[in-house]
């Protein structure tokens, strides 16, 4: 029997990209919710987004990707805690417990202001909206309040420093995975064009 050099190069560096990929990797993930409608009161805060991806702590009659994730340990993943020992739910003032050696932690962060008070996207004032009616006048007032992208870059590199220690800057591996419904990705891709996220 005749082997091919070239094709069982070809099946092992497959099968490498396949391992990782059913395996994935060892760092950090922070799930992100998507846009929520305003309460009555016309606010909406990390309490109202919270069950998107932690339904089970929630009591909700589903069980998201990140549930089942922490029910199965997969891959030895676990909770990330707060210094007070609180759950896994975040938001941009949230201080952490540190896992240093442990990046194996699962965060669900809401981007929103925990008083519920509005905010936008946000640029960094790189770029604004047509000053069309009173549009620019009310993205301005809310911006001055919250930039939900900043808020999540200031949490990233709190699980940064949670997961890999205050020196994480330089440690090429230190970084985070993250999923992301919806009006999420948008926060997070802004995060990372305007406010200077590691990628």
């Amino acid at each position: 029997m005749k082997f091919n050099k070239k094709g069982i190069l070809v099946i092992i560096l497959l099968s490498l990209i396949l391992t990782r990929s059913f395996y994935g990797s060892n760092c950090p993930i922070i799930f992100v919710h998507g846009q929520k409608g305003a309460r009555d009161d016309n606010k909406v805060g990390p309490d109202d987004c919270w069950p998107d991806w932690n339904g089970r702590v929630h009591e909700m009659p589903y069980r998201t990707a990140m549930d089942r994730i922490l029910e199965q340990h997969y891959n030895g993943y676990s909770a990330g805690y707060l210094i007070n020992g609180d759950s896994i739910d975040c938001h941009v003032n949230s201080s952490l417990a540190s896992s240093v050696g442990n990046t194996k932690k699962i965060y669900n962060f809401s981007y929103y202001n925990p008083d519920g008070s509005k905010g936008v996207i946000g640029s960094n004032g790189h770029i604004l909206p047509e000053d069309y009616r009173d549009w620019r006048t009310k993205y301005e007032d809310a911006l001055a309040n919250a930039s939900w992208a900043e808020h999540f870059a200031i949490f990233v590199e709190k699980v940064l420093n949670a997961c890999y220690g205050s020196n994480w800057q330089s440690n090429p591996d230190a970084k985070v995975d993250v999923v992301a419904h919806c009006m999420g990705g948008l926060v997070v891709r802004a995060s990372i064009k305007w406010y200077n996220l590691p990628c």
